[in-house]
């Protein structure tokens, strides 16, 4: 509401008074500062992206690794719009070792994505999904921190792992 402008308190809203008690609203004051929140993302482009390097591995092989560029942007400047463009990638594997509920149980053809499902201060949240003949076997997140390696495992036999930063570019 803006400032200045009579309200009829509501019995709800409004506890401790009376029905029909007239109330002002106030508004924020637009002299407060504002307060930035910083995050990680890949959805910008900046000068100094930190790279850092993401693999998954399946059964101790790896059928995906990649480099994903995170930029500190503050929120606000993040696109509305956006529409991740996921890194795919395909392996030969065993869907029961993905998700044990499947009937999927002789190996066969396996489609992996990874894209960046949101921004967060400390890290970018990655989802992960896995499918075969139709069938969604897995879909994960990996929090991807842009200053600490991590491991952490989406079934038994998958694992997403990032390495520390890898040095700037010239």
């Amino acid at each position: 509401m803006r400032r200045g402008f009579w309200t009829r308190c509501a019995v709800v809203a409004c506890a401790g008074l009376s029905a029909g008690t007239i109330v002002r609203a106030q508004a924020p004051s637009s002299t407060e500062p504002q307060v930035r929140e910083m995050v990680w993302t890949t959805r910008v482009k900046c000068s100094a992206p930190t790279r850092v390097r993401v693999a998954v591995m399946y059964n101790a092989t790896a059928p995906y690794r990649g480099v994903f560029a995170l930029c500190r942007v503050d929120r606000s400047e993040l696109p509305t719009n956006f529409q991740p463009e996921p890194a795919r990638f395909s392996f030969l594997g065993v869907p029961k070792d993905i998700a044990v509920a499947t009937r999927l149980d002789r190996a066969r053809q396996i489609d992996g994505r990874v894209w960046e499902v949101s921004a967060e201060p400390g890290f970018v949240r990655l989802g992960l999904s896995f499918s075969a003949t139709g069938e969604i076997l897995l879909n994960e997140t990996h929090d991807l921190s842009p200053t600490t390696p991590a491991r952490h495992a989406l079934s038994i036999a998958v694992t997403v792992e990032n390495e520390p930063p890898l040095p700037a570019r010239p």
